[in-house]
Parts: structure tokens; C-alpha cells; sequence
């Protein structure tokens, strides 16, 4: 196991190192900084017609197989993959049964007497509750909601016991230890490491100076957030007190800047235990799990059996070789190892993962280089009708005199995008558009547009004034950014193209 994480340590290293080398690769340039600032600073406010792609009902344009296999093959390179897997999976929730919940409620049940009047309070709760017993002051905000009601009663008194309660799958009740004082909430405080225990007194000088040096601001902190004797005697001390602690073979030094209010406490043992799955529970689910797979070790087999057992089938797709889990599923990388060893068709055998079992069918196995004609041909369709709807529009925005024709021609408003930029993402309220916004900014000022094909519809523009923001270039700034910006990209995209090589084989499945 040692040498399983030497070597994964060794791994992470070198092919940081390795990618360091190739971040250095890329740089900026004057020229590029220059044009980056400009695509921000120079921007234009347009006024524009659109009609939407949906406005065209998709009967009025046909696109013929012949159609989509050109596109297909004149764009095969987009649709390159890396070997995947889909899944369809069922999966039983790991949940307490009925008797779990019969055997909390009667374990409970037999200990509440003992509680109500045992003088070792903190033995019985230590021993069996799922809370411990600290003597912790707790304020009204830090006893569980539920019970606060029951803590800060008028009337309450040390020893009184509430009654057994069930909220949120755990039975519990409590009993009152101290109450009826106050202390304060939290404390401010100021902390160094001292490593030489003979300075204590010189820094004790300099802190009562107000020289604090190194010191940390550890803010406002409760007595649950420190260690017990760091607590007891902070929530002790006085304001501006500096308090010192073994810490190896130095200090722990801390000052007392603060110290909030004293508010009601109260001091309360709390009897608990949530209703979880017992063991039993868990060899009843597997049973059923596993029975599952045995039964139903055929694509059609799964299917029907999860849908004559109102089982959910969820879909999980693109899994990769390296992948690290399905879909959502926690601590599930054993199934996509199992995926990637296995047929399609094949069915799993029974995978825990986090608070379920599951079962996983191989729905699809993707090994070719690049996705099939089949996969991508709905959305090659989808493309051409785009496409061919995109002439329609344009057709009918032929021979155009202003924008004002536009809209009465497609019966729509003319709307405005301001401040369009270069540097933008979105045009107007229109969304992703850049063809668009690449349009808006080489038109003159009062130039009309010809119709432009975008993303989601058909566009006319009409172009303001270009407007240019106050600011000046700081050259050195531009280029650390753009050179940060690439220090992320371009690692990964080279890395990627190495590994697309003939002789380069990825093989970093096999350690995790």
C-alpha cells in the first residue's frame, strides 16, 4: 500500500513538472495585449431585428439521409471520441427496515428510567448515546432546535427529564445537568507559536506594548471550537490576560483580546440514537440486490424486471476509462473498471455506493475513433434545418430599406444591444452570438446589415457610434493575464494531443 503511494506521488509530480514545461510553451505578445485591451474598450450600441429559428415551423424545410451522410463525412473530424461506455443502472436504497426503527424505540424505552436517575449521567450517556457528555455551557442557539423549548422552560430545574422525542429518524431525550447561569458566548483571541519557552517573557512585553509581531487574529471563537483546556481557561481569564500552553517543546501562546457578554447557559445530557440500517438490514437489501442481477443477466431480462419492480432506470453516459464515478453515483469507480472489462449487454454484479446497492447494465460500448453516423445524425438534422431555415428567413429579408421593414416583414420589435464588445459573450438579450457581434462591430455608424445566420435565429443590424472607454493599456498587466489564461489551457490541450499519438498509450486508469 506504501508503494502504491510513492508511486502515485511520483506520478503527480512528474506529470506536473511535465505540464509546468508546456504551460512555458505559450506566451503574449504587445500586440495581443494591445488587442485584448482594445476589445474591451471599444464597444457600440446596435439596433436589431430578429426573427427566431422556432418561428418557422420545421414541415416548411426537408433534409434528405443523403444530406446528413455528406455533412457526416465532410465533418468527421468533430466528432472525434475517446472510448466510452453507457450504462443504464437500478439501484436499492440502503434504508432502515421496520425493525430497526422497533428496536431503537425499545432500546430507548429501556434505558429512560436509568437515565432519569442515575447519578453517573455522563457513564450512561458516553457509553450508549450517539452524543457525548462534554459539561460543555451550551447557550439556547447551541441545544438542538428541537429541544430548546424543553432547556429554556420557565421553571426549569437541574435533574428534570424531557420526554422521549423522534425527529429525524433518531430518538432521544434529555436531561437538565446545570442551568440557570450565565457566562459568555465566545472569546477574542490573539495566538503565536512560541518555539523557544525561555522568550515567554520578553514577548509578554512586547504584546502588553502593543507590538504583536507574527501573532495570528484568531477572531471570536466558542468554547466548542478550542480544546478543552485551552477553553477552560480562556473562558477564565480576563480581558488583555495572556495564557501559555505546552505545545511539543515550545509554547502555545494565546491573549485574551475580548470577551463577549455573559448569556444563559445551561449544562444538558442528551440521550440519542438515530435509526440506521442494521446489519441485518444490509444482508436483506444485498439479498435482493443480488438477486436481481442473478435473475436478470440479459439486456431484456433488466429491463423488464426493473420496470415490474418499479425500479428507476437511470441512464449514465460518456463514461471514460478514467472517469472516477457514474453519473452521481459516490464511490462508484469500481463499476466504470468493471465497464470498461466487459461486453455490451453485459449486467454487473452488486456495486455498494455510498448509501445504495447498484446494478449496472452496459447499454452502449464506444471503442471507435469517432462517434457513428447513427449517434450524431439527429444532430447533424438538427443543424441542416437550422441551416436551411436560415435561407427562408433571409430570403424574405431580401432587397431591405431600414429596420423598421425588417420587423414589419417578420412582425417583430426593434430592440436594442448596448455596449457590444469584442470581448463579449452575449449579444443584447440574445444570448451566444458571435458571429453576430463580429458583424455589429465591423458595420459604420447608421449602416443597415444584411440578414446574418446566428445561433438561434436570423439577425439585421443597424450600427451606433463606437464608443471608446476612458483607461489606459498597462501593457505588463495585459500579458500576465493572457499569459495566465493560457498557463491553464494550453497544458491540457497539448497533453491531450500527445496522447492521441500512435505511441503514446494512456494508462492512467490503472492507478486509481
Amino acid at each position: 500500500y506504501w508503494m502504491y503511494w510513492e508511486n502515485a506521488v511520483r506520478l503527480t509530480y512528474l506529470q506536473e513538472k511535465y505540464t509546468g514545461l508546456l504551460g512555458e510553451l505559450v506566451g503574449a505578445n504587445k500586440l495581443e495585449a494591445q488587442d485584448a485591451f482594445n476589445a474591451r474598450q471599444n464597444s457600440v450600441d446596435v439596433e436589431y431585428v430578429m426573427q427566431p429559428y422556432y418561428a418557422i415551423a420545421d414541415s416548411l424545410v426537408s433534409v434528405k439521409e443523403s444530406e446528413i451522410s455528406a455533412r457526416y463525412q465532410k465533418n468527421k473530424k468533430q466528432y472525434k471520441q475517446t472510448p466510452n461506455r453507457q450504462l443504464a443502472y437500478v439501484a436499492f436504497d440502503i434504508v432502515p427496515s421496520e425493525q430497526d426503527f422497533k428496536d431503537v424505540e425499545t432500546w430507548i424505552n429501556n434505558l429512560s428510567e436509568e437515565f432519569k436517575t442515575t447519578e453517573d449521567v455522563a457513564a450512561l450517556v458516553n457509553s450508549n448515546s450517539d452524543e457525548n457528555y462534554t459539561g460543555a455551557d451550551l447557550a439556547k442557539e447551541d441545544v438542538p432546535e428541537y429541544l430548546q423549548e424543553f432547556a429554556f422552560a420557565n421553571g426549569r430545574k437541574a435533574g428534570d427529564v424531557s420526554d422521549i422525542m423522534f425527529v429525524d429518524n433518531t430518538y432521544s431525550m434529555a436531561r437538565v445537568m446545570e442551568n440557570n447561569y450565565q457566562k459568555p458566548d465566545s472569546v477574542q483571541l490573539r495566538y503565536l507559536v512560541l518555539s523557544n519557552p525561555a522568550e515567554l517573557d520578553s514577548l509578554k512585553n512586547e504584546w502588553k506594548a502593543g507590538r504583536y509581531g507574527d501573532a495570528n487574529e484568531l477572531g471570536w471563537l466558542k468554547a466548542k471550537d478550542l480544546p478543552k483546556e485551552i477553553a477552560e481557561k480562556a473562558f477564565s481569564a480576563k480581558k488583555n490576560d495572556i495564557l501559555d500552553f505546552p505545545y511539543g517543546a515550545g509554547l502555545q501562546v494565546l491573549q485574551l483580546i475580548d470577551i463577549s457578554a455573559p448569556t444563559p447557559k445551561i449544562k444538558l445530557a442528551i440521550l440519542s440514537r438515530e435509526v440506521s440500517p442494521s446489519s441485518k438490514t444490509y444482508a436483506n437489501i444485498f439479498n435482493q440486490a443480488k438477486q436481481f442481477a442473478v435473475q436478470n443477466n440479459t439486456d431484456e431480462k433488466f429491463r423488464q424486471a426493473a420496470e415490474e419492480q418499479g425500479l428507476t432506470l437511470q441512464p449514465a453516459y460518456g463514461i471514460q476509462k478514467n472517469s472516477q464515478k457514474v453519473a452521481s453515483l459516490p464511490s462508484s469507480r469500481q463499476i466504470v473498471r468493471w465497464a470498461f472489462d466487459h461486453k455490451q449487454g453485459a449486467v454487473s454484479d452488486v456495486y455498494e455506493c455510498g448509501n445504495q446497492y447498484v446494478i449496472a447494465l452496459i447499454t452502449e460500448v464506444n471503442d471507435g475513433e469517432y462517434r457513428s453516423l447513427e449517434q450524431v445524425s439527429s444532430e447533424i438534422r438538427m443543424e441542416l434545418v437550422r441551416e436551411k431555415k436560415a435561407e427562408l428567413i433571409k430570403s424574405n429579408l431580401a432587397n431591405l430599406t431600414s429596420l423598421e421593414d425588417a420587423a414589419g416583414k417578420v412582425n417583430a420589435e426593434v430592440q436594442t444591444a448596448e455596449n457590444v464588445t469584442a470581448s463579449a459573450y452575449r449579444f443584447g438579450s440574445a444570448g451566444s452570438e458571435p458571429a453576430v457581434i463580429g458583424e455589429a462591430l465591423r458595420l459604420t455608424a447608421g449602416e443597415l446589415s444584411k440578414p446574418i445566420g446566428g445561433n438561434t435565429g436570423v439577425f439585421v443590424l443597424k450600427s451606433g457610434e463606437k464608443k471608446t472607454a476612458d483607461g489606459t493599456l498597462n501593457e505588463e498587466n495585459e500579458i500576465n493575464t493572457l499569459k495566465q489564461r493560457l498557463s491553464y489551457q494550453t497544458p491540457y490541450q497539448l497533453l491531450n494531443q500527445v496522447i492521441g499519438t500512435d505511441n503514446v498509450v494512456d494508462n492512467r486508469s490503472n492507478f486509481y
